[in-house]
């Protein structure tokens, strides 16, 4: 397994990763907006929606087996239909990923 690497190092891409602070001991958290509003600041927040301020890191390990996450299995078709705002959350999830070229762009 991965050594803790200290929190400056740590990832901001919205996957989440183990953490550990004073106190709390370890969590999963990662990089978000935290609250609702466009101009909101950014900071850690838990798997269960609480702002953090961890002082180490580490990725979480590999799964057992091939799989798509979670997320890409709800937001690919609604990008691949078309839908602005999932195609825009699909780029930032997977930077190689290709709106489709049949025209049904912006009709979802």
């Amino acid at each position: 397994m991965t050594e803790w690497q200290p929190i400056e190092t740590a990832p901001k891409d919205g996957f989440y990763n183990i953490m550990v602070s004073e106190g709390l001991g370890v969590y999963m958290a990662t990089w978000s907006r935290l609250g609702p509003l466009p101009n909101t600041k950014f900071g850690w927040v838990t798997n269960t929606g609480f702002q953090v301020d961890p002082t180490h890191w580490m990725p979480l390990p590999e799964p057992p087996c091939d799989f798509k996450p979670a997320r890409l299995n709800i937001i690919e078709p609604l990008a691949n239909k078309g839908h602005p705002k999932a195609m825009e959350v699909m780029k930032l999830l997977n930077p190689d990923w290709e709106p489709p070229n049949d025209g049904s762009q912006g009709k979802a």
